[in-house]
C-alpha cells in the first residue's frame, strides 16, 4: 500500500527501544523507533553511540541486550541495514 506524504505526516511515535547487539564479534548500539497511524506503521532502526545508549539507560528508557542468533529474520535484516551491511537480506 503506497502512502503519500500527507498520510505519513499523521504517523506518531508510539515506541522507542534501545538495543545492544553483538554481531560477528563487534558490539553495536541501536535505537528502534516505531511509528503508527490509523492506516500505516513502520519501524526506523538506526545505529547510535555507546554514550547515547548509556544515557537512555540512565533515563530509564526501554533498553535491551539482544542475542543476534535468537532473533527472527526481519529483526536481523533491520539490524544489518542499520549498521550498513550492503546485502542485509542475505542469511548468515
Amino acid at each position: 500500500m503506497m502512502i503519500d506524504r500527507l498520510e505519513r505526516s499523521k504517523l506518531r511515535l508510539v515506541r522507542k527501544d534501545y538495543y545492544k547487539v553483538e554481531y560477528k564479534g563487534k558490539v553495536y548500539y541501536l535505537v528502534e523507533k516505531a511509528y503508527a497511524s490509523s492506516y500505516d506503521g513502520y519501524f526506523d532502526t538506526k545505529e547510535i553511540t555507546k554514550q547515547t545508549y548509556e544515557k537512555a539507560e540512565l533515563r530509564g528508557d526501554r533498553v535491551k541486550e539482544l542475542d543476534y542468533n535468537t532473533l527472527d529474520k526481519y529483526m536481523k535484516q533491520s539490524i544489518k541495514k542499520a549498521i550498513g551491511i550492503e546485502n542485509y537480506k542475505e542469511e548468515d
